[in-house]
């Protein structure tokens, strides 16, 4: 049985949800879904072992959310995942990001070392690879809605219709029948807590005005599992990414959209245990 907890960090109170018992995991989800979004990857993980644990992010679900940009700032964000790391215990832990998860995965990684012992990443943009790619591919234009979410107020309501976020979640996945109605209502409730749509959004307005770094080589080893059929993101992205992580290893999934876990969850929690097993 899933856990609730709530952990003290120096944004404020964040709400997490575990499983299972084991070596560490810490999953991060995206926008615009939660740590609910991982409930199926958390408990089998647990079957597998390991002792799954998957934040809210600051502003998400049940966790604190602040008033402000500042507050969600990468930087921001960072000291959050570092108290929450180490509330785990005293051994580096195993960090999985999806999305915006695994933007902030990258970082984690890249500033926090002696607190990451393996890097899984779904789907999401390395920092500095993204930069480039608005510069040289189709990315800016796949990154229309980070523009839209710049309008305050507007974008909040928008994207909260029922009909929208449909839309958006549906467009997300390869296999739409994996997006069914029950985890587009539970998606979408969770989104609509008090504060939490403005929260999520100020992710992307914060990164606009401030926009993040990730200089420093990831030690690390990793894992990219990338689904080929992801609309928002150009597969381009990973073309420089033995450059910033010493050892790493693509695997493209092909069938499945941005939401990879969700489209071919199977793939996914194989190549996550074996990688998470792997002793060198």
């Amino acid at each position: 049985m899933i856990d609730s907890q709530m952990v003290s960090t120096p944004g404020g109170m964040l709400h997490v949800r575990v499983i299972g018992t084991g070596k560490p995991v810490l999953l991060l989800h995206g926008f615009p879904d939660s740590s609910l979004g991982f409930r199926e990857l958390c408990e089998s993980l647990a079957s597998q072992g390991f002792r799954a644990i998957a934040p809210d992010l600051r502003g998400y679900g049940l966790s604190d959310k602040p008033e402000g940009l500042e507050p969600y700032r990468s930087s921001a964000a960072l000291a959050d995942l570092a108290a929450l790391a180490r509330w785990t215990g005293d051994e580096p832990v195993a960090v999985l990001g999806h999305d915006w998860g695994g933007t902030l995965s990258y970082c984690f990684a890249s500033e926090h070392p002696e607190l990451v012992s393996k890097l899984v990443v779904l789907n999401a943009a390395h920092p500095e690879s993204y930069a480039r790619a608005l510069t040289r591919s189709l990315q800016l234009l796949r990154s229309w809605y980070i523009l839209f979410f710049q309008l305050r107020g507007i974008a909040e309501w928008v994207v909260t219709r029922r009909w929208v976020f449909r839309w958006l979640m549906r467009k997300l996945v390869a296999n739409k029948a994996v997006m069914t109605e029950a985890r587009v209502d539970s998606a979408r409730r969770e989104l609509l807590r008090p504060g939490a749509v403005r929260a999520a959004l100020s992710y992307y307005r914060a990164a606009f005005r401030w926009p993040i770094k990730c200089p420093q080589i990831i030690q690390a080893p990793t894992l990219i599992l990338w689904g080929d059929s992801d609309p928002a993101l150009d597969p381009r992205l990973l073309d420089d990414l033995s450059t910033r992580i010493t050892s790493v290893t693509v695997h493209h999934v092909e069938g499945a959209g941005h939401f990879v876990q969700w489209d071919d969850p199977e793939r996914v929690l194989n190549e996550v245990t074996g990688f998470l097993r792997q002793t060198s």
